[in-house]
């Protein structure tokens, strides 16, 4: 049974005025894996120490700094609309995709059903 109060009625516990934020960060690592024990403190320490949202906030401002030209804030009067042609490239990579998964599906579809066989 946890008590939540002490043995005179004062609370054990101490309300958070802030709410718990969640961390998005981890390591692919299955469960029976012999470096999760090792990666969870490792982990966990880095972001109770703040280290991973500053190299969030860093990586962003790095990234702003070389792929923001010069003075293009300042000076941006119009904003011009994306063509289908800005966009075309996209399209490309999409169907290439959906051509190459379709392929592979085939290809799984066609090795397994000779083994069930």
């Amino acid at each position: 049974m946890v008590r939540y109060t002490d043995q005179y009625g004062k609370p054990r516990l101490q309300l958070m005025k802030d709410y718990l934020k969640s961390f998005h960060i981890g390591a692919l690592v299955r469960n029976d894996s012999v470096l999760r024990d090792l990666l969870n403190p490792i982990s966990l320490r880095i972001s109770q120490a703040g280290l991973s949202i500053h190299l969030k906030v860093k990586a962003i401002d790095t990234y702003r700094r070389i792929a923001t030209p010069k003075g293009i804030l300042e000076t941006a009067e119009e904003t011009v609309a994306f063509s289908m042609e800005d966009l075309q490239g996209i399209f490309y990579v999409f169907g290439f995709g959906l051509l190459f998964g379709l392929i592979t599906f085939g290809i799984e579809s066609f090795i397994y059903s000779k083994e069930a066989k």
